[in-house]
């Protein structure tokens, strides 16, 4: 009897030896942090639009702006988030020689440079919407090696003046995003194409990509123009990669709301990848905030299929989390925010705090003659 166990516990250290540990652990600050919403609302006219789901924030150190595509108008809406007023606005033209379609991404450097993405091209334009510069970005590369660059709302535009570089997303076909590169670096001085050595994670690679919709990394803004942050939307963890080390750091960022991995779903069922979506948590942009020297992760959390016999959830059911950390990556907070209120992917870093779009299309706060923000503003208490 007594070598039955003995056999038996062996048998559990082996098999827990040989389970592979995709998730790295939390490290936890011994500080805490207190986050206070506030709500800006900003007079409109007619020709500007309720919410906005493309914009950049420009601080030009004296005041702070938000530049706002409105698709509906082909116009970048401006707005003093200094005075809380409109500002002006830069009208587009869809043709003609200072033509470009709809944007997909957009970038202020400062007035005079802002960088736009409309599929195939990338834009610099002044602050009357004339060309600076423009590239055609389908003639780069092969597309073996590259796919089709360019931007979405998982990876933010953001100009790099150290390197004169911008990144984008590498497009693939199914086949070709389970092996190459997901990021390459666009040097605008050479026209040099690099591929930056980030892949799919291990947990992405191991299981054949199994993932459905929820394949995407995530990049926004990060710390010194060295360390570029990133994430799945199918894990919890946090990569930092080096840009002068090149090496790859890997930080715990598990959510006490939400499992760290998501369940797999057959990729040759996509019929089944939006009943996935909506059951699984989505780990959204790593936002760095240069103000606070702090970090903040959003993510989707999972929602039941069926609500009820007769009723059955959606995305907009779905709650949305925060969660922040130091510039060590260790966790001071996690809270959910306002339900109903916020679109996903729409917020971006203030002198004041977090911009928060309040595009979800359930809030009902939502009024016809004002622009509405929230401001989610962190503040620490050191123990």
């Amino acid at each position: 009897m007594k070598k039955i166990l003995i056999f038996f516990f062996v048998l559990v250290i082996i098999i827990g030896c040989g389970k592979k540990k995709y998730l790295a652990p939390n490290n936890y600050s011994e500080n805490d942090a207190d986050v206070n919403i506030s709500t800006i609302n900003i007079a409109i006219d007619s020709t500007c639009l309720q919410t906005y789901f493309l914009f950049s924030v420009y601080d030009n150190k004296s005041e702070e702006f938000v530049y706002n595509y409105n698709k509906a108008n082909h116009s970048i809406d401006i707005f003093n988030l200094t005075t809380n007023a409109f500002f002006e606005k830069i009208q587009l033209d869809k043709s003609g020689p200072e033509g470009i379609g709809e944007l997909l991404g957009l970038y202020v450097h400062n007035k005079d440079s802002i960088f736009m993405y409309s599929r195939g091209l990338l834009a610099l334009k002044n602050a009357k919407g004339l060309f600076i510069n423009k590239i055609n970005l389908l003639n780069l590369g092969p597309y073996e090696q590259f796919g089709e660059v360019g931007f979405n709302v998982h990876l933010k535009m953001k100009y790099n003046p150290v390197h004169a570089t911008l990144l984008f997303y590498s497009f693939y076909s199914e086949e070709l995003r389970k092996q190459n590169p997901i990021i390459t670096s666009l040097n605008l001085k050479t026209g040099q194409l690099d591929q930056l050595p980030i892949f799919n994670s291990d947990f992405f690679k191991d299981n054949d990509g199994e993932v459905g919709f929820l394949s995407y990394l995530n990049m926004s803004s990060s710390k010194a123009d060295t360390l570029l942050v990133y994430n799945f939307e199918y894990e919890s963890n946090i990569y930092a990669y080096n840009l002068n080390s090149k090496n790859i750091d890997i930080y715990g960022a598990k959510s006490e709301y939400s499992p760290g991995l998501i369940n797999l779903v057959s990729t040759k069922n996509p019929d089944q990848w939006e009943r996935h979506a909506i059951e699984n948590p989505h780990y959204l942009h790593v936002l760095f905030d240069p103000y606070e020297n702090l970090y903040y992760r959003f993510h989707w959390g999972g929602v039941p299929y069926k609500a009820s016999n007769n009723q059955f959830n959606s995305f907009i059911d779905k709650p949305l989390y925060l969660m922040v950390l130091n510039d060590k990556f260790e966790i001071l907070k996690e809270i959910e925010l306002p339900k109903n209120r916020y679109g996903i992917h729409s917020w971006a870093v203030t002198r004041n705090g977090i911009l928060m779009s309040n595009s979800h299309p359930m809030n009902e706060d939502i009024d016809e003659n004002h622009l509405t923000f929230d401001l989610v503003r962190i503040s620490i208490n050191e123990n």
